[in-house]
Formats: C-alpha cells, structure tokens, sequence
C-alpha cells in the first residue's frame, strides 16, 4: 500500500475512533444525568399515535392490555380518510380520531401537530402506530416532561425476534442512540418513528412544507431533553429488507446534511468517508496481497471505535446477547453505509416532492 494511501486511511480511522470515544464518554455521562423524577401526581395525559399508516389495532391492543387507557388519559388518533378505525380496543370515549391528508401529501410533522392540537391531556405522548410502548414506557416519559423539560424525546429500539438481518438493525440502532445521547442530537431519535412526550402548553406548530419543522415546535428557551432510560423506549419492526434498511439510512444522512449544524454534517461526512475508504481498502485487498495486513488493521480499528458505542448502549438495554452479531453487523455497515451515502447524495441533487398543509 502506497505510504500517502496508508496515512489517510491512518488519520481517518483515528479521527474516527478518537469521534467515537469522545462520544461514548458522552453518553455515558448523559445516561447518569438522565433518571427520572419521582412524580406523586400524573397530570392527565393523551396519546397521539399517528395511525396513517395503518397497524392501528396493534398499536392499541399493548396500550390497552397494559392498562395505559385509565381515566386520566385519551387517544388521539391521527388518520387519513381511508384509515379503518372500527373495533378498536379501549372505550370508545377515550379514543378520538382527527383526519389529515394522505402521507404523500403531508409532512410527518405536521400531521402530528394537528393531532397535539387535539390532544386535552397537559401531556402528550406521541407515538406511531407501528411501534409498541408499555406502561412503564408511558410513566418514565410523563416524569421526565417537566416544566423545566416540557419536550423529551424517548429511544425506539428494533425488534430483532433473534433473525438474523434484525439483529444487525437492532445493534445498529443502539449506536445511533448513544451517538444521539453522547451529542446531544435529539433528532437521530426520532428520525424515524417518533417517541415523544409534550407539554400540550408549550406547542407552538409545525411547517407542513419543512422537514426538520419539530425544531419550531418550541421556543429557543426550551430545548428537547432525551431520555435514555430502557423504560423510555418503545420497539418498532425491523426493515422489510436490506434496501428498505439502506433507504432508512440515506433519509438519515440527508437530514443531517440538509437541516443539521456545521458539525454534525461534518461527522456525518467523515462517518461516511471512513466506510467508504475502509470498503475501497478491502476489495483491493482481495486482488492486491500488499494491501491486506493495512487494509485488515483499519477495519479492526474501525471496529474498535464502534465497539465503544455498541457495547455499552446494548448492555445498558439488556441486549448484550446482540453482541454476538457484532462482526457480521460491522461487515454489514462497511458495506451499507457507503451505499446510503450515494443515495443520500443523489436525493439531495433531485428536487424535494411538493407537500400541502
């Protein structure tokens, strides 16, 4: 391997690694500054679950065999015309449904506030209809929506079902919440499915046309809080395959790039760099004996620096049995990232669809 080729695969894996540790540090440090409050009297609360895509029966069925639906709380169900609500489970007085226009034609966000709007609770606990949440899910993000905090925005975890493609998903994902916690992004939370709780008082509404429109829903003074605590989390299906998996990821990368500080675009470009390089590494690897032994010890860096995530977000959620997919999810990455990437960048290059409010 040619010696400039081999210091720039040198310096960026470090800058990596050294990114990594930094963050692992940080989250950890967040995670102890992240308990909640004991809280003797719960305010009443809504739900808002964002029914549009459908699933709503399974959404409502955990709530409600978890004795979530009591006199202090009510469902608001965000829907499109042609969503079926009938037969639901709960009391009918609780449950309340509020239409929206179809998901191609209406940001994620704003439907959402059409739903806070509806909401009586002085809490609102916003969820999608494919994820699942528990009453201890619902307890921890009420005592963590304060006055001081009236914004928190919750973890959503994988549902692996020990298959094999999930797993690597679920391990991935466990980085991207301590990245989130260590940096303090609340937004690689919830790009996604959203979990989060809401003083109904602060709202201030949301932009139909913008997709990162849920940095206005509050004002400058009352930035989002996260709560990393397992109890926090609610679970969400895996991907349907691995080119669903890698479009997740492209619409991650674009909104960092597109919506996102200096510094985070910058880490998300150099995360994407160093896969790139260490892929590029390998493959000529295979046909160039000289490159292995380099090409071999940047990807074991490369792996240490995610070690430094992984391990401590999987244990924290009593996942470490994930961490027996470790190197084949590191192989995966190595070859997904690169390829979200490119689709990143060819989004960004195209014209954004027209949205209404």
């Amino acid at each position: 391997m040619p010696i400039p080729v081999l210091a720039l695969l040198v310096l960026a894996v470090g800058l990596y690694v050294l990114l990594f540790g930094i963050v692992s540090v940080q989250y950890m440090v967040a995670r102890r500054r992240t308990s909640p409050s004991d809280v003797s009297d719960t305010p009443p609360t809504s739900i808002v679950l964002d029914a549009r895509s459908g699933h709503v029966h399974d959404a409502l069925e955990p709530l409600t065999e978890a004795d979530i639906l009591t006199d202090q709380r009510d469902v608001v169900l965000v829907c499109t015309a042609s969503t079926e609500t009938s037969s639901l489970p709960g009391s009918p007085e609780q449950i309340r449904r509020v239409e929206v226009d179809e998901p191609t034609s209406s940001g994620p966000w704003s439907a959402l506030q059409v739903g806070l709007k509806a909401a009586q609770g002085d809490v609102a606990l916003v969820l999608s209809s494919s994820c699942s949440g528990s009453a201890d899910w619902a307890r921890a993000m009420v005592q963590r929506c304060t006055p001081d905090t009236p914004i928190v925005v919750g973890p959503t975890v994988v549902e692996h079902n020990d298959r094999f493609l999930p797993r690597l998903e679920a391990l991935h994902r466990f980085m991207e919440i301590a990245m989130a916690a260590g940096l303090g992004g609340h937004e690689l939370l919830s790009h996604r499915q959203p979990n989060l709780a809401v003083r109904t008082s602060k709202v201030k509404g949301f932009s139909a046309a913008d997709e990162a429109s849920q940095e206005n829903m509050l004002s400058a003074d009352n930035a989002p809080a996260i709560a990393t605590e397992p109890e926090a989390a609610v679970s969400c299906g895996p991907a349907a395959s691995v080119q669903a998996y890698v479009c997740r990821q492209a619409r991650l990368l674009r909104r960092v790039v597109r919506h996102f500080g200096w510094w985070p675009r910058w880490a998300a470009v150099g995360i994407w760099f160093v896969h790139v390089a260490v892929l590029i590494a390998c493959l000529v690897a295979v046909v160039v004996p000289a490159w292995r032994q380099p090409a071999l010890a940047v990807l074991l860096a490369k792996m240490g620096g995610d070690a430094l995530l992984a391990v401590p977000a999987a244990r924290h959620y009593g996942q470490h049995s994930l961490l027996r997919s470790f190197v084949p999810g590191e192989l995966f990455l190595v070859f997904a990232v690169p390829f979200a990437g490119l689709l990143a960048f060819y989004d960004l290059l195209s014209p954004a669809p027209p949205t209404r409010s």
